[in-house]
């Protein structure tokens, strides 16, 4: 493991693939708890060793390419939801146009897509239901139930805005 990740940091390093080069340093550290500690306790501190993944900053591909879907599920539903009010908006891409004294407009920009949030609410979904004490599948759900939070929570924040 502890080679495995020093030659992806430097796989990462010199094709400055910022990814590669932060994930090495999990199994680098989970090499050296294996190495110095052994299985048991490597074993006990797998959780915590595997929890640095929220650390890792994704590849900007996955980022650009999700960032774009979660923000146009936010406009669609901010409109939609908006418009069973009668407040007559439209869409276009992301921008929402609407009436107040004249014609105006309201960007819903790749930093509300609610990315950020979704990572932050999800590594703490995982951490949640690992410490809860309750059966694996309902651990299972704890954590999966905070995708569809971090969406609606976007989506009422641009219906505010």
């Amino acid at each position: 493991m502890l080679v495995a990740g020093c030659l992806m940091r430097l796989v990462g390093a010199f094709s400055r693939i910022n990814f590669v080069s932060g994930f090495s340093l999990i199994p680098v550290v989970l090499g050296v708890v294996l190495y110095v500690w052994g299985r048991r306790v490597c074993a006990r501190l797998l959780f915590s060793i595997l929890f640095m993944v929220a650390m890792v900053p994704a590849p900007v591909t996955f980022i650009n390419r999700v960032s774009f879907r979660m923000k146009m599920i936010a406009s669609r539903g901010a409109v939609g939801l908006l418009d069973m009010f009668n407040a007559g908006l439209v869409l276009s891409g992301s921008t929402v146009e609407f009436w107040r004294d004249g014609k105006d407009s309201l960007v819903v920009g790749d930093v509300c897509s609610g990315l950020r949030s979704l990572i932050a609410l999800l590594a703490f979904g995982a951490l949640f239901a690992y410490i809860s004490e309750v059966s694996l599948w309902k651990k299972l759900v704890l954590f999966l139930v905070t995708i569809p939070t971090a969406l609606v929570a976007n989506l009422v924040r641009i219906v505010f805005i």
